[in-house]
């Protein structure tokens, strides 16, 4: 005659099919996890490395700033989207001149770069760039700049080391006769918080990050962001030094996890340009 299982035995059976289901999926979890924060690590640590690799190439000052973003806000259903975000500027030039909102950089091609704006038409506004101020020590100012540069001369009787004193030229003809002025070009300044002055340097970006979902550059408190405000205050990592040996600049990764009361912000690593 065959036995079957009491209710005993089967009890424990699901009991520690259970448990060992649980196990299994707070392994498959912590692996997930850990995969997760290694990429956010590697991916900012490669970024900080082409920084300095471009550095070095091209000889000129470059600077790494970066700040943390809320890409959805929290709902009855999700917890909310935070990212780290982080570009690397290059000096582009020097502001040699400045008339208002209007920045001149007399000894830089921006007709070659940039669009030049038609004789008599406003600035787009609606459409624009950004370039940044950069100091002596790698920090940094955002400029919300017009996507188009507009053409000015200047009588060379005023020497550039002093106050400029500018003219507008209506037709391309003035520009191009012989008569004492000299052409340039000019951003056209519409946002941002820089003020510049002649001398300062500006920068152009030329690389950018993005951390994946959760993870944050420094810690950042969840609840200082919403869709309202949904960028902390940019931070600057500094000029990075191109000299080899000299000590690698770094910034720490968090992540963003559940916790009592809300969202917290837990330490994973530092990402660094390591040789």
């Amino acid at each position: 005659m065959k036995r079957g299982f009491t209710l005993l035995e089967l009890l424990v059976v699901v009991g520690l099919m259970a448990m060992l289901g649980t196990i299994s999926v707070s392994g498959y979890r912590a692996v997930v996890r850990g995969m997760e924060e290694r990429s956010a690590i590697s991916a900012a640590s490669s970024f900080i490395r082409a920084a300095r690799q471009r550095a070095q190439i091209d000889n000129k000052p470059v600077a790494i700033l970066y700040w943390n973003e809320m890409l959805k806000d929290k709902t009855e259903d999700e917890q909310a989207i935070i990212v780290g975000r982080a570009i690397a500027v290059r000096q582009a030039g020097r502001i040699t001149g400045v008339d208002g909102k209007y920045l001149l950089d007399e000894f830089g091609d921006l007709d070659q770069g940039y669009k030049v704006a038609e004789d008599g038409e406003d600035p787009d506004e609606k459409s624009l760039f950004k370039i940044y101020k950069l100091e002596a020590n790698g920090n940094c100012q955002v400029a919300e700049v017009s996507t188009e540069v507009r053409a000015y001369t200047r009588d060379n009787s005023h020497p550039i080391e002093t106050q400029p004193n500018f003219y507008f030229k209506s037709s391309a003809a003035d520009r191009n006769n012989n008569d004492p002025y000299i052409t340039s070009y000019a951003f056209c300044q519409c946002g941002g918080d820089a003020s510049f002055n002649v001398g300062d340097a500006y920068a152009t970006e030329f690389a950018q990050v993005t951390l994946p979902h959760g993870y944050t550059f420094d810690r950042q408190d969840p609840s200082s962001l919403s869709m309202s405000n949904p960028t902390s205050n940019r931070k600057s990592l500094g000029r990075i030094p191109t000299q080899l040996g000299a000590q690698a600049p770094q910034i720490a990764i968090y992540s963003i996890r559940p916790g009592k009361g809300g969202l917290s912000s837990q330490k994973v690593g530092d990402a660094k340009d390591e040789y």
